[in-house]
């Protein structure tokens, strides 16, 4: 995303907080992947908030007229489309939940029987 931070992209009122959220997201993704080896629920936490930091903006560039009617503000550029298709975006965003269903997944314990060492 360097791209975006040497653009006015990273002054706005609204996209500068979204392009500064979205920067802590993959230092949380690399902490939860070191914390996932000696605690995985720390992990898995930190996994989380990672993808919810980094939902935003994709949002942001998938529906950029529900971002317009919820902050108003003057924007610098027209409004294109309400809904704008990205393969990247959509890949992006479906990355994301993945990452958060796992973590999720990973925070509660499976249910059911257990196989134990007698059992086996």
């Amino acid at each position: 995303m360097d791209w975006l931070g040497a653009s006015e992209f990273s002054g706005g009122r609204i996209t500068g907080p979204l392009l500064s959220i979205f920067q802590s997201g993959p230092v949380l993704f690399f902490l939860a992947l070191v914390m996932t080896f000696f605690y995985r629920k720390i992990g898995a936490v930190l996994g989380l908030v990672a993808a919810l930091l980094c939902f935003p903006l994709y949002f942001y560039f998938t529906v950029p007229g529900l971002f317009r009617s919820v902050f108003r503000g003057q924007w610098s550029v027209p409004l294109q489309a309400y809904f704008v298709w990205d393969v990247w975006t959509m890949a992006g965003i479906l990355t994301l939940g993945i990452a958060a269903i796992i973590c999720i997944r990973c925070l509660y314990p499976l249910r059911g029987k257990t196989i134990s060492a007698k059992n086996a």
